[in-house]
């Protein structure tokens, strides 16, 4: 890692920042330009074609001005024009960040008229993809990376790859230090994971330019202000939903054999106060083992299986090195999962994770063992913290939250430590004499908010419904009138997961390329 303080690097992402699309029978061009339409690039997708699935890129290689620009759109005559509509919803720094509020599907290829009429299943795919709302809690940033954590975007290089398109933890290899001085940029590779349409874009990832690919996240982000003597200071919360084993809840249980577990999120808290920021992470996901629940008798609670043996933890093996790749050590284990039962239910998933654990840990050095215990969390993994570009403290390894469902108690509990978190953090930027927070102050009160909506959209997501359990719940200060609404929306999760859970996974498997139909060639 390059610690000279004399150089600088600068991410980049994409210098197209707006896109308007023209339409015409045979060619759709997109006009990309910088957000002050100062400079143009072009790119034409043919419709005409003999094949349905041949795609016909071209990008100009030119840079266009603006008078350039609408000489040549003026030429193409009658077209209609489509734009994206978008909504900025919170800065990260300088960075805009922007939600997606409106979409619009258009048919590229207009096959040759020959007689033939289209696959009868064409319709029901389109209309399975559409089940997909782009305009729920999909966001994305020209300028900044959302896959990734602040501490990453804004620390220098870390490791090179020859092939960027191919990470792997063995190939590899430290970024050099410099002696030197000067401004360097570099292009950025996200973390596919975290992105939502990458299989959407890998048709034109070798013809076009990464300028003109946009990758979207999924999950939950707000931002929030907070007057403190006099001074404005923001508070973000962000959840970046894995596209990896994605799913609805009783569909989508503990992991695959990559060791991609269901329902896993990353929730990152950015406090900023001027050019000061201080960033947390922590993070939720299904128990790493081969596990199900049995939903075809119509009871409250299906009973838990184990579907697979593990004997040497070798999924929870792949699962565990990737978090101590991407954030160092401790991994901590907080399990919520109940340990004892009059009949066997959730403890069968604690003496899963506890048994795993403990295997793996005889083959980890002592600094670097897997945590299991209960103790003063925030203090031993710390936060981010950046001052006008200087770094002045990291966060090395994560929290790692579960329940059985990985919705209620796991937000509550994530609340509380975010709450620990948000008091170090204050007390690093001077706003508090100690890094104590008590229930009901201004900031706390905040923060609970936040993670109410942000529980509320992830719950939705994975389970159909939104918190059953809320904070408030837990803290035994709710309203009598809450319990009525808790009762509802357990209604409500359990006619979601027994109806239309199987009909959301199968849109959420198209959308990602998970399942790929195909035409058959045999029909007329």
């Amino acid at each position: 890692m390059n610690t000279n303080k004399n150089v600088q690097f600068h991410p980049l992402i994409s210098s197209i920042q707006k896109v308007v699309l023209y339409e015409t029978k045979s060619r759709l061009y997109l006009v990309g330009s910088n957000n002050r339409e100062t400079r143009f690039k072009l790119l034409t997708i043919s419709r005409v074609s003999s094949d349905d699935s041949e795609l016909k890129v071209y990008e100009y290689p030119n840079e266009y001005s603006n008078k350039d620009i609408r000489q040549i759109i003026g030429n193409i005559g009658n077209a209609k024009v489509t734009i994206t509509k978008r909504t900025k919803v919170a800065f990260i720094g300088n960075h805009p960040i922007y939600t997606i509020k409106d979409t619009v599907m258009i048919k590229v290829n207009q096959p040759l008229p020959s007689g033939k009429n289209p696959h009868p299943f064409e319709q029901r795919y389109v209309k399975m993809f559409q089940n997909i709302d782009l305009k729920s809690n999909f966001y994305f940033s020209y300028s900044y990376d959302l896959t990734r954590t602040l501490q990453h975007n804004l620390s220098a290089p870390r490791y090179v790859n020859p092939d960027p398109s191919n990470i792997d933890i063995e190939k590899e290899e430290p970024f050099p230090d410099f002696t030197g001085s000067g401004d360097f940029a570099y292009r950025i590779n996200s973390r596919k994971r975290f992105v939502w349409n990458d299989f959407l874009l890998k048709p034109m990832k070798n013809i076009v330019l990464k300028d003109w690919l946009l990758e979207i996240t999924h999950g939950y982000l707000s931002q929030s202000c907070m007057n403190i003597f006099g001074r404005p200071v923001y508070i973000l919360l962000m959840a970046r939903r894995s596209s990896r084993f994605a799913g609805t809840r009783f569909l989508k249980r503990g992991a695959n054999f990559h060791g991609d577990v269901a329902n896993e999120v990353e929730t990152e808290q950015i406090v900023q106060d001027g050019s000061r920021l201080c960033s947390f992470t922590q993070m939720r996901g299904s128990i790493p083992s081969h596990w199900s629940q049995d939903i075809s008798k119509m009871v409250p609670k299906p009973p838990i299986g184990v579907d697979i043996s593990d004997p040497f933890s070798q999924t929870p093996a792949k699962h565990f090195e990737r978090l101590l790749f991407h954030f160092g050590s401790p991994v901590i284990v907080f399990n919520l999962v109940k340990m004892r039962e009059r009949r066997k239910h959730e403890s069968i998933l604690t003496k899963e994770i506890k048994t795993s654990i403990k295997y793996l840990n005889q083959f980890l050095p002592p600094q670097h063992k897997i945590k299991y215990v209960h103790f003063d969390m925030a203090r031993k993994i710390g936060f981010f913290s950046i001052d006008k570009n200087e770094a002045l403290q990291f966060q090395n390894g994560i929290i790692r939250t579960n329940c059985v469902d990985c919705l209620d108690r796991t937000n509550t509990a994530q609340f509380s430590i975010a709450k620990y978190a948000l008091g170090f953090q204050l007390y690093h930027l001077g706003f508090l004499h100690s890094p104590k927070l008590v229930f009901d102050s201004e900031c706390v009160n905040l923060l609970e908010s936040l993670f109410e909506d942000h529980g509320d959209t992830l719950a939705l997501q994975y389970g159909g419904s939104q918190l059953v359990h809320r904070i408030k719940t837990y803290r035994k200060t709710a309203a009598w009138a809450s319990q009525g609404n808790d009762i509802m929306q357990t209604l409500s999760r359990y006619y979601s997961n027994t109806f239309s859970d199987t009909e959301k996974q199968h849109a959420i498997n198209l959308f990602l390329g998970y399942y790929i139909p195909h035409k058959n060639i045999k029909n007329n």
